[in-house]
């Protein structure tokens, strides 16, 4: 019986353990949250604010053959679809849904559409290094909601949650290998990959 009590009790451990686990490793923090906490952080990319005429156009980059990426692409673009309130560099924000299929597609939609940051869904990992090659040469800045995409250079901006606070997560040997520039004040204040 006292056996069986311990095992219980170890499993109980263990489960809490696990559970502190997820939530201090900010995986999962919702896109609700993550979303204002970015588009208040790119008004820091200098790299942006030379560069936006008109509105300031972030491709929610996905793959339509994963379920996923697709439903994060929809929840994000949902979370702005009434942003004329939402400013960045007092410019709109314009959300572009973007299928990535090929390189050569995206390059002409970048082109087109005068891209200013790749928002990455879930999904598009195999084509990661692709679209990090384009993000480079175009001087794009890349953003996810996965923190280990931030960790592992795979993206520049996202989300942590610190003293008690969602706080920008910025990955800056990424940022200066893809030559986007942001500005000392947002490095002050996010939680910072040097």
């Amino acid at each position: 019986m006292r056996n069986n009590s311990r095992s219980l009790l170890f499993a109980i451990v263990v489960f809490v353990l696990i559970t502190s686990i997820t939530v201090l490793g900010q995986t999962n923090i919702p896109l609700k949250e993550q979303i204002p906490v970015i588009l208040k952080a790119l008004n820091y990319n200098k790299t942006i604010g030379e560069k936006v005429k008109k509105n300031v156009n972030i491709a929610l980059i996905y793959n339509p053959a994963n379920e996923l990426s697709k439903v994060t692409m929809e929840e994000i673009a949902e979370i702005l679809k009434d942003n004329d309130k939402i400013k960045i560099f007092k410019k709109k924000i314009k959300v572009i849904p973007i299928e990535f299929t090929t390189k050569d597609k995206l390059e002409k939609k970048v082109f087109i559409k005068k891209l200013n940051a790749f928002f990455l869904c879930p999904g598009v990992e195999k084509n990661n290094a692709q679209i990090l090659e384009i993000a480079k040469f175009n001087k794009i800045i890349t953003i996810s909601s996965n923190q280990n995409d931030i960790i592992n250079s795979k993206a520049t901006l996202g989300v942590a949650f610190s003293g008690g606070k969602f706080k920008p997560y910025i990955n800056l040997i990424n940022a200066k290998e893809n030559n986007v520039d942001i500005d000392f004040k947002l490095l002050k204040i996010a939680e910072v990959i040097k």
